[in-house]
């Protein structure tokens, strides 16, 4: 559904950019899966033949200096296309794009982004849902919590919304103090 989307977003793309024979996209690594689906399936259109479609990821200081067309040891340049991987990091990236063409007005939701609780293979503590992470003490979390500059990430906080979802201060609390790892990132965390 999202590499539909994503096509359809790419679609739309090449006809405001009258055709262009080279677009350049960039974002975070792990929705760049997506992307890249989404790409090479535009191009084997036969009707997009002459386009190509450069995918860039990773961390924001990786590329943000190629999409800005500010470094010379890059070898796609300038952005065509940003993408964010929650609304806190799309809004980030409005702000340090918005001399290079970028805005609210060009920027749209594409998707609800869910979160994941990853476990260990078998899931040997049998953990049914979020709440057993708040209750049970027996289980230890590595969360994303960090907010630096040019540290971009969707899951930082989202722990806190979850938790926090019934309103009880109570819950926060008790996933805080189970916290073992605050990752720098979310490849960090992984």
């Amino acid at each position: 559904m999202v590499s539909r989307i994503l096509m359809t977003t790419l679609m739309a793309t090449v006809s405001l950019s009258s055709y262009a024979s080279t677009i350049n996209v960039y974002g975070a690594g792990g929705p760049h899966h997506a992307f890249e689906e989404a790409a090479a399936a535009f191009m084997s259109l036969n009707k997009n033949r002459d386009v190509k479609i450069n995918i860039t990821y990773g961390p924001l200081k990786k590329w943000e200096e190629c999409a800005k067309s500010i470094s010379t040891d890059c070898q796609q340049k300038g952005a065509d296309i940003l993408w964010g991987t929650s609304e806190h990091v799309t809004f980030t990236l409005m702000e340090q794009f918005k001399d290079y063409g970028f805005n609210n007005k060009s920027t749209s939701a594409i998707y609800l982004r869910p979160a994941v609780i990853i476990v260990q293979k078998g899931n040997p503590k049998k953990i049914d849902s979020f709440y057993d992470l708040i209750n049970r003490g027996d289980i230890n979390k590595v969360v994303v919590n960090n907010q630096t500059l040019n540290t971009l990430t969707s899951g930082t906080g989202i722990w806190e919304d979850i938790a926090g979802r019934e309103g009880k201060l109570d819950d926060i609390q008790k996933f805080r103090r189970r916290s073992f790892i605050k990752g720098k990132g979310s490849g960090d965390a992984f």
